[in-house]
């Protein structure tokens, strides 16, 4: 009996060290090294935003390639569409019928067509949970909850494939919030 309880002490501390388990600093290292390496993505879902006591919801598509994002809104009925190029220092809006309608700063093009703030510096770290220069509040993300520049980021909801990325996020500042809904994550295609 005693060397059976010894086989099975032994064969449970071979499974605890074995290759390929992997610890909580493991994990964060490999998601980081795959967000690094991966800075051309693609999202598609919802997002539901007020402010003030107006709002509204919206269809978005969201394609990042680097430091340029090009972002589609498709709100219901009669609101209609729109896209919206950002880039860091600025941003367009353009009609679905491909007319530009207005440019600035990113924040002042989200504002005009949401009627609503948004941390446009902050949605392409935001949206993976991940600020590259900012290794604290990526680990206050995967906690659940960062604060970045005013706006609070919660992250209600993940998805563990290919690594940890968020599924339900809620931001808030002031009178204003915003609910993001992430539908699926994709590699995008060339379309």
């Amino acid at each position: 009996m005693r060397v059976l309880l010894y086989a099975l002490a032994f064969l449970l501390s071979a499974c605890a060290s074995m290759p390929g388990q992997q610890t909580p600093a493991t994990d964060a290292a490999m998601r980081e090294a795959f967000l690094a390496a991966h800075p051309v993505w693609r999202i598609e879902g919802r997002v539901a935003y007020s402010h003030l006591g107006k709002g509204g919801s919206a269809r978005m598509e969201w394609r990042q390639d680097g430091d340029l994002s090009d972002v589609r809104l498709t709100a219901p009925m009669a609101a209609g569409s729109a896209r919206i190029r950002l880039s860091p220092d600025s941003a367009q809006i353009f009609a679905a019928d491909g007319r530009l309608l207005a440019q600035g700063t990113p924040d002042s093009v989200f504002m005009q067509a949401l009627q609503t703030p948004v941390p446009a510096a902050g949605l392409t770290a935001g949206l993976r949970a991940y600020w590259p220069d900012m290794p604290e509040s990526t680990a206050a993300a995967l906690a659940g909850s960062v604060t970045v520049d005013g706006w609070q980021w919660r992250y209600l909801e993940w998805q563990q494939a290919p690594v940890r990325l968020p599924r339900k996020i809620e931001l808030t500042r002031g009178e204003t919030r915003l609910r993001i809904l992430i539908d699926a994550w994709q590699e995008p295609s060339d379309d």
